[in-house]
């Protein structure tokens, strides 16, 4: 028994060889161009909505800045302080650091700073 023709008419060539029509590569290139869209679509609509909403509320992260900046300005102070000391007492000997500390304590620097 020969077949002449193809019952499965929808993607393939009603003759032989059977080879895949116009139609099968029209929507397999269609199906490809859609994979492609809708995830570009996904990817910059969730970078978007990244954007949009923050990780850290806007308040946290200003109290992380001032805190920064206070550590970075008593660093700069003890800094300053160590220094200045430094060069007063460079004619006695070298003392015991843990005992006799020039390094100042930052604990209340952010009270004593505030405007009242």
């Amino acid at each position: 028994m020969v077949f002449l023709f193809s019952r499965f008419k929808e993607y393939f060539e009603p003759v032989k060889p059977y080879d895949f029509n116009r139609q099968f590569y029209y929507v397999t290139t269609v199906r490809l161009v859609f994979v492609f869209v809708f995830q570009y679509f996904v990817f910059f609509t969730v970078g978007l909505l990244a954007w949009i909403i923050p990780d850290v509320p806007r308040s946290l992260d200003n109290k992380i800045k001032r805190e920064d900046f206070i550590a970075r300005q008593c660093f700069t102070r003890s800094e300053a302080e160590a220094a200045s000391a430094f060069d007063h007492d460079e004619s006695r000997e070298p003392e015991s650091t843990s005992l006799n500390s020039v390094y100042v304590s930052c604990d209340n620097i952010s009270h004593k700073e505030k405007p009242q």
